[in-house]
């Protein structure tokens, strides 16, 4: 017979660790919740078993990461007990101490909180009023979101940046506003000042629940202490093996240092998994166990053993891209439980084109087509206006992302100037050229220098390869230099540029005495099918960081090659590694049933094929585990293996011999986000390539 008390009913279902987890009501509880082991769950429950033992709603709080997070457990608590306790993230939390105490602090209490932009345009007036050059506007801008992230991180800090943070903060209170960062960092300024305020928050909130905590900052987890106040009730939920966001503060010492700052903290372990087959938490498990930062662990399941793991090299990316659509197709499945996860956004475009070539639909999750990407529809706009003067989106795209110096009411003028006379818009910008009565003289020249370009770009339209053309489209109109303005986004944008070359290259392969013309069209129509919404089953395309907290039947993991996954910029410390280890574990525990994994022997890099090798993940897989697709497995004995030969160092204006594109002269050495490369310029059909020093199987002639 069913229960009436929707509490004890669920309670009844849920195993022995989470009853312990729970029915913990006083001091420190610390539960490391395994992937897919009901984390939730046991967080909702908990709160209303604090109910049923006398707690007030109003004396409980709960903390979580996302407003999404925080909806869901208060409609389940509403469902348990009939009413909510408050459930906000930690920034809604910080907003709403500030709006009762910020005259503490000489804040008014209807304060502004400024987005980023209102934000930068503070930051780019105390630039400018210092006389520093406002293109490092985004590197001053994340050392202060560092700064309030983690506080000890000032001292560490230049004079001038100091210097910068103080007036920052001086600025945003004379107007009466904070920033999104200022929520968690004034309330902590809030309670080292007034004892008394925190005392009485403290009384307030008599118990504090804090869910992911592995993903808490410095300040955070500061934050999560202070509230738990000298009685330390504070329940935290988390687990150290998924903390894969160093990158925006997190810091997985604050989870694994739990102990140590409340002293006698009841660690409880989650390790029943409702996900997935237990071969694929006994690989997982495996893999994560080479890590050293973590608390043991050990996930099981009732599900079975359920099948092997697939493991597939692809002899390029293009071949894996077919790989995978090919075992999508063939999948009794809705691709609505299926998902394609790697480890960049730039690894998206095989992926997508593929999808697109076998019409199976696809949504983006968390993230933009890569056809739609800013930088793509950039570039795009530099090749559409080259082909169409008479573009005129196009030309003032391409104008406002380059055009330096060239303003709104410049362009306003040459689009005027096209109307009235019934011309080409690119058309009347040379024509401005010479106009003085209309334009001042530094106008004439930005406009000159604009018009040179595209006119270059026309002309390699007529005469040159897709490759060169796009190639002087990202380099030749000092497009990477906009980029690196943004040193937070530059490197994936830049990647993703990369990925855009590989496509040229790829279409001239397919494609040789076709005019360049051809393949424009064809990224622009993929550009406006990116756009479309499209209606029924679709099949997941993420990073594995957006696709954390997610689940489906089946999951790819595409691209495990070292330098790709692990990623070459998170290969510098044994941190850096355990991470990439974490990321691979967390995308490897999405699958509820079956995983794919795959990788490329070849992948092609920085206009030229760079020869992969497999990721050191792939091999922390027991082989008992995984069963390999045709081909040599990942475990397989190397046999006859060749030792690697150095790449000959070379030098700018140096003859050189590449095997596959025959003689060619390097015309620089540039930075790379993989490395120095050099760019060489081929004779046989005048291409200029990227080639990576560190692969190059170049040699010098002369």
């Amino acid at each position: 017979m069913l229960s009436d008390d929707p509490y004890k009913t669920e309670f009844d279902r849920l195993n022995p660790q989470q009853q312990e987890a729970v029915t913990h009501v006083h001091g420190p509880a610390l539960v490391i919740a395994g992937a897919g082991s009901g984390k939730t769950r046991v967080a909702t429950m908990r709160v209303a078993h604090l109910i049923r033992e006398g707690i007030h709603a109003h004396n409980i709080i709960a903390v979580t990461f996302t407003n999404k997070a925080a909806k869901e457990m208060r409609e389940r608590d509403h469902t348990l007990i009939g009413s909510s306790v408050l459930v906000s993230t930690f920034h809604s939390l910080g907003a709403r101490i500030l709006r009762e105490q910020a005259h503490l602090l000489d804040y008014p209490q209807n304060f502004a909180i400024y987005n980023e932009e209102e934000s930068e345009k503070i930051l780019k007036n105390i630039l400018k009023s210092r006389l520093l050059k406002t293109d490092k506007l985004s590197l001053v801008r994340a050392a202060i979101s560092k700064i309030k992230g983690a506080p000890s991180l000032f001292d560490g800090y230049d004079a001038q940046t100091q210097s910068i943070f103080t007036e920052y903060q001086e600025k945003l209170k004379a107007s009466g506003a904070v920033d999104f960062d200022d929520l968690i960092y004034l309330p902590l300024e809030l309670f080292a000042k007034n004892s008394e305020i925190l005392s009485l928050y403290n009384q307030r909130w008599s118990h504090i629940l804090v869910d992911e905590y592995q993903d808490t900052s410095e300040s955070q987890c500061q934050y999560a202490a202070c509230l738990a106040g000298e009685n330390h009730n504070i329940f935290a939920v988390g687990d150290p093996d998924q903390s894969i966001y160093s990158w925006r503060g997190a810091k997985i010492t604050n989870i694994l240092s739990f102990q140590d700052r409340f002293p006698g903290a009841k660690i409880i372990r989650l390790e029943q998994n409702y996900r997935s087959t237990n071969t694929i938490l006994q690989a997982s498990n495996a893999v994560i166990q080479k890590n050293s930062s973590r608390y043991e662990k050990d996930l099981w399941s009732e599900k079975g053993r359920g099948d092997q793991i697939v493991v597939h090299i692809a002899q390029s990316d293009r071949h894996e891209a077919e790989f995978v659509s090919e075992t999508v197709q063939s999948l009794d499945s809705s691709l609505n439980n299926m998902a394609i996860l790697y480890r960049t956004n730039a690894q998206s475009r095989s992926i997508e084109e593929q999808m697109l070539n076998c019409r199976i639909p696809y949504r983006i999750w968390g993230g933009t087509p890569f056809y739609s990407r800013k930088e793509i529809r950039d570039v795009v706009a530099f090749l559409q206006l080259a082909s169409l003067p008479q573009d005129t989106i196009a030309f003032e795209r391409a104008l406002k992302t380059v055009g330096h110096g060239i303003g709104a009411v410049t362009i306003a003028k040459i689009q005027q100037q096209a109307l009235a006379r019934n011309i080409p818009i690119f058309t009347a910008a040379l024509e401005a050229v010479h106009q003085e009565d209309l334009f001042t003289k530094k106008q004439r020249h930005n406009i000159e220098q604009f018009c040179a370009l595209i006119s270059s770009l026309r002309q390699q339209i007529e005469g040159g390869s897709a490759y060169s053309l796009i190639s002087s489209a990202i380099h030749d109109t000092g497009y990477i230099s906009v980029l690196e303005k943004d040193e937070e986004s530059a490197t994936e944008r830049k990647e993703n540029l990369e990925q855009l070359l590989a496509r040229a290259q790829e279409w001239d392969d397919l494609n040789e005495g076709k005019s360049p013309l051809l393949l424009i069209e064809e990224l622009v129509l993929e550009g406006a099918r990116d756009q479309k919404e499209q209606e029924g089953p679709q099949i997941t395309l993420a990073t594995i960081h957006n696709a954390k907290g997610l689940e489906f039947d089946c999951i790819f993991l595409v691209g495990l090659e070292e330098d790709i996954f692990p990623h070459i910029n998170a290969k510098k410390t044994p941190s850096d590694i355990e991470e990439e280890r974490r990321l691979f574990y967390v995308g490897m525990t999405r699958a509820k049933e079956r995983l794919c994994i795959s990788a490329s022997k070849s992948r092609f890099v920085f206009g030229g094929v760079r020869y992969m090798a497999p990721s050191r993940f792939l091999r922390e897989i027991p082989a008992s585990y995984t069963k390999s697709t045709k081909g040599m497995s990942v475990h397989a004995p190397k046999v006859q293996q060749k030792l690697p030969v150095k790449p000959q160092q070379l030098n700018q204006g140096q003859v050189v011999l590449h095997p596959s594109f025959g003689i060619g002269r390097v015309d620089a050495i540039v930075e790379t986000s993989a490395g120095e490369a050099y760019e060489v310029t081929f004779s046989n059909d005048s291409t200029k390539r990227k080639i990576l020093a560190a692969h190059s199987p170049m040699k010098a002639l002369r």
